[in-house]
């Protein structure tokens, strides 16, 4: 039973400090209007397509009250940012809710929502387009009224 315990112990203190570990990877991006942005490169696994990575964001709410926050995603592959002079359909415009007090956060999955998170590269093989840089910009704050 000493035994058991132990070994429980440890892999709870594993456990812990993998979670931790997580954490610690995101790297701080900007502050801006009570919102904090984050992000992380990530390779991501997934079962119905091919592995990639991709830059995964964090909207993190510093206000007392949910708000939607809406911004720009500008993208720079190869070097070249498609979208930064015309964007017509408004590809580059991204909306998400936050609680208060709360974060938002990309996942690696399928069905995620694509305005958290954003290709890199895939893993597997090689493509001739490959992210080189991003930015987000123009954020907007709106109260959610509860």
């Amino acid at each position: 039973m000493r035994n058991f315990l132990l070994l429980l112990f440890v892999f709870v203190a594993f456990s812990v400090n993998a979670q931790d570990n997580k954490k610690a990877d995101w790297t701080f991006l900007k502050a801006e209007k009570g919102i904090k942005v984050y992000y992380q490169y990530v390779d991501c696994d997934f079962n119905i397509a091919p592995d990639a990575q991709y830059v995964l964001l964090k909207f993190e709410n510093t206000l007392g009250m949910p708000v939607y926050v809406e911004y720009e995603q500008l993208l720079w592959y190869n070097g070249h940012c498609g979208l930064c002079t015309s964007d017509p359909n408004g590809e580059s415009k991204k909306q998400i809710k936050v609680a208060a007090n709360g974060t938002t956060e990309g996942k690696c999955d399928e069905t995620g929502d694509s305005s958290l998170k954003i290709f890199v590269k895939f893993n597997a093989f090689q493509t001739p387009d490959l992210l080189t840089k991003f930015e987000i910009n123009n954020i907007i704050v709106t109260p959610i009224s509860e």
